[in-house]
């Protein structure tokens, strides 16, 4: 579940875990599942980010034998607007990834395709 936060536009996210002396870390790309799903709720507005674990260790999210990883980012739903252009790169990769549920026309397709192995 993705928080909002008071200062920064977008909801924050934190993915780590424990090391094996207690340390946080990231997670690794090699233990991680298939997808990161990341559900956004803020009143009326709701979705959620389905992500296959590639694209994570593509964007440096997950960490791996070629990136150290992040313990947290930040997601931009569709309803994020008056970005800075960091926060929109993020959120142009992103929105291939999203499905809107606040709408009354979800798109089953998309989620379906998104929830799919094949689309890893």
């Amino acid at each position: 579940m993705a928080k909002k936060t008071p200062t920064k536009q977008g909801y924050f996210v934190v993915l780590w875990e424990k090391d094996d002396r207690g340390q946080n870390k990231p997670f690794d790309a090699y233990n991680s599942p298939e997808l990161l799903v990341v559900c956004v709720i803020d009143n009326q507005q709701k979705g959620v980010f389905i992500f296959p674990k590639v694209l994570l260790v593509q964007q440096k999210i997950l960490s791996s034998q070629q990136t150290q990883g992040k313990m947290a980012f930040r997601v931009y739903p569709d309803w994020v607007v008056e970005l800075n252009k960091t926060a929109q790169r993020t959120q142009t990769w992103q929105k291939n990834y999203f499905v809107d549920l606040s709408t009354d026309q979800v798109d089953e397709d998309r989620f379906k395709r998104l929830l799919s192995k094949s689309n890893c």
